[in-house]
C-alpha cells in the first residue's frame, strides 16, 4: 500500500503539476493517490478525496461518496472537513432535501 502521507505528498505534486500546465492527467493522477491514502485512514487525504469526488476533479462526481469521505475525515476531527461535510449536506442534491 505504501505510506499514507508520502501517498498524499505525490498527489500534491500531480495538482500542482497538472495547475502549472505540465501534466494534462495530474488531476486523475492525484485522485490515484489521494485514494490510496485515503483508504488507509489518513484524514487530509479523505477530506481533499472527499473534495475531488465532489468538484469531480481527476475523478467522476459523485457527491453521496463525497460526504462519505469528508465524514471520515470529519470523525477524526477534522474541522474543515466537518464544515464541508456541513455545506454539503446544507446544499442538497445528495439524497437529502435542501434546507430552506
Amino acid at each position: 500500500l505504501g505510506h499514507c502521507f508520502a501517498q498524499h505528498c505525490l498527489a500534491r505534486i500531480f495538482t500542482m503539476a497538472f495547475l502549472r500546465g505540465h501534466l494534462c492527467d495530474g488531476l486523475k493522477y492525484a485522485a490515484r493517490w489521494l485514494h490510496a491514502a485515503a483508504e488507509q485512514g489518513f484524514a487530509v487525504a479523505q477530506k481533499h478525496y472527499g473534495l475531488a469526488l465532489a468538484a469531480g476533479a481527476g475523478v467522476d462526481r459523485h457527491l453521496e461518496e463525497a460526504a462519505k469521505w469528508l465524514q471520515c475525515a470529519a470523525a477524526q476531527r477534522d474541522p474543515e472537513a466537518a464544515a464541508l461535510l456541513g455545506d454539503l449536506l446544507w446544499r442538497g442534491g445528495i439524497g437529502l432535501d435542501t434546507d430552506r
